[in-house]
């Protein structure tokens, strides 16, 4: 099954990326990347852009966005010179921005939108999506993300002379030191080359189910990720006595409980708090609620209580309350219901005795892409068009967002023209991680932008239409051969 090992790989990726958070160990990285970049700026800039690239490869792009954002902020306030100050801050969250959508683009675990576009290729069944695994992607995405990488250094040389050739001071980042540094290193690289090699083999030899409708292959991968949840929330980190064990498994058992409801509190919180600046004592009150369920039971087991369910667990590898409470709460349910209305927005109008979904926005949308369905010798055009549809539409809407209006709408064209749609929908989910030019385009946009005061928006939007336009033509080729070869 698939989708259980893609489950799997993505899981353990999002537990190994918060043990990279909680050691600082991209602080360690980026210090080592300041010393070897002889402090100019050019060299820094590169050093952002191709950092952000490589991390988000194996790691969700927004986790390195946000790992990275202090470290900018302490590049440019070493800078007291106010024109540098400003170009630099532009360029350097540029750099970052350019550097973790493309290293999405380049995994599956890259970014949350590869992990929906593989689970609506589930959902809608499309033939060939079991060969869409962590190996294949990897495969097709690194060398062809490469090159844009390159294309995108040589858009950031645009009005970079003014910056060039000062000489900065990182004080703050120059000798950061980060206990088992290479010990955390060595682990990642291992995580990463059993994913490969695992995902590689299910691709090379597609081994035959021997329990249920699981083969070996699965088999590995979940034994794999119960040893992994064992060691990273139920073995002691201090001592290894038997209280300990059952300390960090009642811990762990307890949060996975009680997660529905202080999802549901903090989300009604974080909501209350953006529309009115001050949450209600009714939710003050309600947010104890967890904290005294949770109490009620550890102290029956082990005669003590917790202050706050927000405080440090130092007894496990990864505190399960931290991986909890540093959920973006707000920006989940506001996710929700953004797919959630494109769906019902999509389903009005649906005659429930159609085979496939023909709702009124759908035919809409339909209707404008209709001179885009491939004719002979016409496919090229066919790929060129949806690339740049889906680039240019995500710079006004969410990508989610495009992902939803346009998979359908190709399942259809491709199914009345007689080809596999597979090829043409992962052409939209790469092309809609591709979009550089606005804040909106995308979550990994609007935190950079936001998260760094200063960044010119008018430069952004300059150079990111140079870098979109290349990206359609470049993706635009790529895939046109894949339809071809696949």
């Amino acid at each position: 099954m698939i989708w259980i090992q893609n489950l799997i790989v993505i899981i353990i990726s999002f537990l190994i990326s918060r043990m990279i958070v909680d050691s600082d160990m991209y602080k360690g990285f980026i210090s080592s990347v300041i010393q070897r970049s002889r402090k100019q700026a050019s060299a820094l800039i590169t050093s952002v852009l191709v950092v952000s690239y490589a991390l988000s490869i194996f790691f969700t792009n927004g986790v390195v966005v946000l790992g990275m954002i202090p470290v900018i902020k302490s590049v440019i306030d070493t800078v007291s010179d106010t024109r540098l100050r400003k170009d630099l801050t532009t360029h350097l969250t540029l750099a970052l921005i350019y550097g973790a959508n493309i290293g999405g683009i380049a995994s599956l675990t890259g970014t949350s939108l590869n992990v929906f576009s593989v689970g609506l290729l589930e959902i809608f069944q499309i033939q060939g999506r079991e060969n869409v695994t962590f190996f294949t992607w990897l495969l097709i995405g690194v060398p062809g993300t490469i090159i844009l990488i390159f294309m995108s250094r040589q858009v950031l040389k645009i009005g970079e002379k003014r910056i060039t050739s000062r000489i900065l001071r990182f004080s703050s980042l120059e000798h950061v030191k980060v206990p088992r540094f290479k010990k955390m290193a060595i682990f990642f690289i291992l995580n990463i080359t059993l994913f490969f090699t695992l995902t590689g083999l299910q691709f090379a030899l597609k081994p035959e189910k021997i329990i249920s409708h699981f083969n070996i292959i699965d088999l590995l991968l979940i034994f794999y990720l119960v040893l992994f949840v064992f060691f990273a929330f139920i073995f002691p980190k201090k001592q290894k006595t038997a209280l300990s064990f059952l300390k960090n498994f009642i811990y762990l058992l307890l949060f996975l409980i009680l997660f529905p409801l202080i999802f549901v509190i903090e989300s009604l919180r974080e909501i209350q708090s953006r529309l009115s600046g001050k949450g209600p004592s009714s939710l003050k009150r309600a947010g104890l609620i967890p904290l005294q369920l949770f109490n009620a039971v550890w102290s029956l087991f082990f005669r003590e209580k917790f202050k706050d369910l927000k405080q440090d667990y130092d007894k496990a590898y990864i505190p399960v309350n931290r991986i909890v409470y540093d959920l973006p709460f707000f920006g989940i349910v506001f996710m929700s219901l953004v797919i959630l209305s494109f769906f019902v927005l999509l389903k009005i109008g649906d005659n429930p005795a159609s085979p496939h979904l023909d709702g009124y926005l759908f035919l809409f949308f339909e209707r404008i892409a209709s001179p885009l369905i491939p004719r002979s010798g016409q496919l090229f055009i066919f790929v060129l068009g949806i690339v740049f549809i889906s680039i240019f539409l995500t710079e006004v809407i969410n990508n989610t967002s495009v992902i939803l209006i346009t998979f359908p709408i190709i399942i259809n064209i491709c199914s009345g023209a007689g080809l596999n749609p597979l090829v043409y929908l992962m052409a939209i989910a790469v092309s809609s991680n591709g979009a550089f030019m606005t804040p909106i385009a995308s979550s990994q946009n609007a935190m950079a932008f936001a998260g760094v005061q200063g960044v010119s928006l008018k430069k952004m939007l300059k150079h990111g239409i140079f870098l979109n336009l290349f990206s359609a033509v470049w993706l635009t080729l790529l895939f046109y051969v894949l339809g071809k070869i696949l």
